[in-house]
């Protein structure tokens, strides 16, 4: 029996903000996305690499360690509607590429994100 060595494996993604990351932003448009090796960097900057349902990567590059990647969003996201995001096409080191993974987008924002003053008419974003 052969084993075939196997590329990365997305293990957790969340939104951050400045409380958990210096320069990140309040307003969720900040997301460390944690890999179990560490990654290629050419690779990880790839934007096409990760897919959220209603939102799209505008910025990405591997950090610290080499398992986590830092990225920007194009608009925000936060606990308040669940999503999830897949990450497909990242490379480790030695370029082993991963079969796609989705896992659901957690929120470590600590401040509110909306208030609603007034009358809600419809609730239908």
């Amino acid at each position: 029996m052969i084993l075939e060595a196997q590329g990365p494996r997305l293990t957790a993604a969340q939104v951050v903000g400045p409380d958990t990351l210096a320069g990140a932003s309040p307003h969720g448009l900040s997301l460390a996305i944690l890999l179990d090796r560490k990654v290629d960097p050419t690779s990880a900057a790839m934007l096409t690499s990760y897919t959220l349902p209603s939102n799209r990567v505008v910025w990405a590059r591997r950090q610290l360690s080499g398992r986590l990647v830092l990225a920007s969003l194009e608009r925000p996201e936060g606990p308040y509607v669940p999503t999830s995001i897949t990450v497909d096409g990242v490379a480790d080191t030695r370029d082993r590429i991963a079969p796609a993974a989705t896992v659901a987008l957690g929120s470590l924002l600590t401040t509110p994100g909306a208030f609603v003053t007034g009358r809600v008419i419809q609730a239908d974003g």
